[in-house]
């Protein structure tokens, strides 16, 4: 299976602060995918995705209006459309009755990280990053109507470069801020007996870095259990109640590290 995309990208800045300059950019980009499957054999397949994604950057960082939602000078210019090239091989297989089981390897190459800058409240463009890992999932059917599930994801986020590279972006380490290491969930759902269905999740989000570059200081990510019951009234109606976060688990919803000055 193959297929391709063209993006193309306009922008136009109308700056207040460089003389009352306007300036327009273009940018394109090509993006092919393919996947190569094999099989079923014994009901099990074999399967290999590539492709290329994106995310533009600020076009205010792109023409230098306001250089510090753009890459350093030193780095090069700010691409308006940041390619992101991404494989991933993997294996599916219902070889055990009532039982399907997914399991990939991915790797994600981005031309540069779009970071969230928690001082100044907006994204800005920075270093090239890699994202690895493996991805494992499965359903279990003891019954038509009811379903076990789980989902496990352990991943390796970190910019790429030397420490002088690095350093024109002002990191000095390769981790990347608030990409957990984990993210996992597991439940169980109800339907399709009688009138009454629902479900139950835990999910779970692993420990991160708050601050680009450095490991510590970290967040330790939290754990929530969420709860939702439904019932079919006739053929056309139906309610439905969700209780979210029925442990009262307590997490931070966001989390930054950075350094504070009072003006003297």
């Amino acid at each position: 299976m193959i297929g391709a995309r063209e993006e193309i990208y306009h922008a136009i800045d109308h700056s207040l602060t460089s003389a009352q300059i306007r300036t327009a950019i273009s940018q394109t980009l090509f993006q092919p995918k393919a996947s190569l499957i094999f099989g079923p054999w014994h009901a099990t397949e074999l399967y290999f995705n590539a492709g290329r994604g994106f995310h533009s950057d600020d076009a205010r960082g792109v023409i230098g209006t306001v250089p510090g939602v753009g890459v350093p000078l030193a780095a090069g210019a700010t691409p308006l459309l940041v390619a992101n090239n991404a494989y991933e091989v993997g294996l599916r297989s219902h070889i055990i009755p009532r039982l399907d089981v997914q399991i990939a390897l991915f790797q994600q190459d981005a031309v540069s990280e779009l970071i969230y800058n928690q001082d100044i409240g907006q994204d800005q463009a920075s270093a090239p990053s890699r994202r690895q890992g493996i991805e494992a999932s499965a359903q279990y059917h003891p019954a038509s109507w009811i379903e076990l599930n789980s989902d496990i994801a352990v991943s390796r986020a970190r910019y790429r470069g030397d420490a002088a590279f690095l350093a024109t972006y002002g990191l000095s380490g390769t981790y990347i801020a608030n990409a957990p290491s984990f993210v996992g969930s597991a439940g169980v759902l109800v339907d399709g007996h009688g009138r009454w269905s629902g479900g139950l999740q835990w999910r779970i989000l692993g420990p991160y870095p708050i601050t680009d570059g450095l490991r510590y200081p970290e967040d330790k990510g939290y754990s929530e259990v969420n709860f939702d019951v439904a019932c079919r009234l006739d053929r056309h109606f139906s309610v439905k109640a969700s209780l979210f976060n029925a442990l009262n688990s307590k997490a931070n919803a966001s989390a930054y590290y950075y350094t504070g000055r009072l003006p003297v």
